[in-house]
C-alpha cells in the first residue's frame, strides 16, 4: 500500500482526482517515487490545472503529498498519511492542512469544504482499498 502512496504514477490506479472520462495530460518529474517526485496535470481543454509533490516519506508508515490546484480555483494544502499495522491489516488516515482564502473559510464555516474535500478523500481511500485488495 505504500508504494501507491508514495509514487504519482500508482495514483492513476485510486486518486478521488482521477477521471477515466476526462481528457487529461500529465507530466512526472524528480525521482519515479518517494521525496521529490512530482506530478504536473491539465485537464484539457484548459479546463483546470494543478502540481503534487512528495514532501516527505517515512519508509512505510507517513507521508507528505504537496498539492497547488492552480485552475480554475488556486488552492495550495498538503496531505499527511498514516499507516498503522492493526490485526494484519493496514488502516490509513488522511489528514489535509493548508491556508485558507475567504472562499474556502467561508465553504468551511458552512461544512462545504469537509463534505466536499472529505467525500473525495473517503473516495480515494476505497479507490486505493480496492487496488491493494485486487493487487491491481
Amino acid at each position: 500500500m505504500y508504494r501507491s502512496l508514495i509514487d504519482f504514477h500508482e495514483w492513476e490506479k485510486w486518486s478521488p482526482w482521477e477521471d477515466p472520462e476526462v481528457e487529461m495530460s500529465r507530466d512526472y518529474g524528480g525521482p519515479d517515487s518517494g521525496v521529490g517526485a512530482s506530478y504536473t496535470w491539465l485537464v484539457l481543454p484548459n479546463k483546470g490545472s494543478g502540481m503534487m509533490r512528495i514532501d516527505d516519506a517515512h519508509e512505510h508508515d507517513r507521508g507528505r503529498v504537496h498539492v497547488e490546484f492552480r485552475k480554475p480555483q488556486a488552492m495550495t494544502f498538503d496531505i499527511d498519511f498514516t499507516l498503522t499495522d492493526r490485526d494484519g491489516r493496514t488502516d490509513v488516515e488522511w489528514s489535509l492542512a493548508g491556508k485558507h482564502s475567504l472562499l474556502t473559510r467561508a465553504a468551511g464555516a458552512t461544512g462545504l469544504l469537509d463534505k466536499g474535500i472529505g467525500k473525495e478523500l473517503d473516495r480515494g481511500l476505497n479507490n486505493l482499498k480496492t487496488v491493494v485488495e485486487n493487487g491491481s
